[in-house]
């Protein structure tokens, strides 16, 4: 079907052979790297132990997409450094329990690697992603975050900062969200709710309610900040406003999380 396919392709628009060398190479490279490990006779890279089905089938979609020439190089070559590179980078994208040891082992084996920056913000994240915060927060301040490539940098960013709000550094966490906030605009939700937050936490309620405001369209907050929206107009004594917050927010949500604490505001403010 792959060479059906390619064939197609070059009938009908006239591409070239890229594609089915592409594919080719992949099924060459995950062939060769299921080899059992117990054969070490006939395996192509014995060095390398058997790997899980899941890392090769993540490496070939890697190597596919576009990394083909660099792994290519990097396996022909013999080298082990590179492609031990690679290997490990699949770990921590599949999440594999064990891939901050690999990580840290990659390290420890090539301290002088040119990835080491990338490694130590993978293993950053890694610790976020187990919830061990302080772990995190440790590697992230051991590598430099504007290094990384622009997407991976932000994703970084906003994972340090929320590592800074979770262990009570709301200073730090502030600092982090509004620099995330002003470099790029995939996080800007996210940072705007997280420092109109700690804006609410910090009692600035008139800088928070314009930060919760804001995200009353917002799908993915819509539903949480009408609470805080509430709970400060009912702070300012501005109770006509928090009735009719806590009312809306009943009839769109009567099963939500803030429900109960709703039902006090809204009792409160008709009192």
């Amino acid at each position: 079907p792959a060479a059906l396919g390619i064939g197609g392709c070059i009938v009908l628009t006239g591409t070239d052979l890229s594609a089915g060398r592409a594919v080719g190479l992949t099924a060459c490279i995950s062939a060769s790297l299921l080899q059992n490990a117990a054969n070490t006779a006939n395996k192509m890279w014995p060095e390398i132990g058997t790997l899980p089905i899941p890392v090769v089938i993540l490496l070939a979609m890697l190597i596919g997409a576009g990394g083909a020439p660099r792994t290519a190089i990097a396996l022909g070559q013999g080298n082990k450094e590179e492609a031990e590179y690679m290997l490990v980078c699949a770990e921590y994208e599949l999440r594999t329990p064990n891939s901050i040891e690999l990580l840290r082992e990659y390290l420890d084996t090539y301290p002088d690697t040119p990835h080491a920056n990338r490694i130590c913000a993978l293993i950053a994240s890694a610790y976020f992603f187990e919830g061990k915060y302080d772990d995190a927060l440790a590697m992230f301040n051991s590598s430099r975050l504007d290094l990384l490539s622009n997407e991976e940098r932000d994703d970084m960013t906003y994972r340090l900062a929320t590592c800074y709000l979770k262990t009570g550094n709301v200073k730090e966490a502030a600092i982090w969200f509004e620099t995330l906030r002003s470099t790029g605009s995939r996080y800007t939700a996210d940072c705007t709710y997280y420092l109109a937050y700690i804006r609410y936490s910090q009692q600035r309620y008139d800088d928070a309610l314009n930060g919760f405001l804001s995200l009353q369209e917002n799908a993915k907050y819509e539903a949480l900040v009408p609470y805080y929206i509430a709970e400060i107009y009912l702070i300012k004594k501005n109770y006509d406003k928090a009735e009719i917050v806590a009312q809306n927010y009943l009839s769109a949500y009567p099963n939500q999380k803030y429900t109960g604490e709703m039902y006090r505001i809204q009792g409160t403010a008709d009192y």
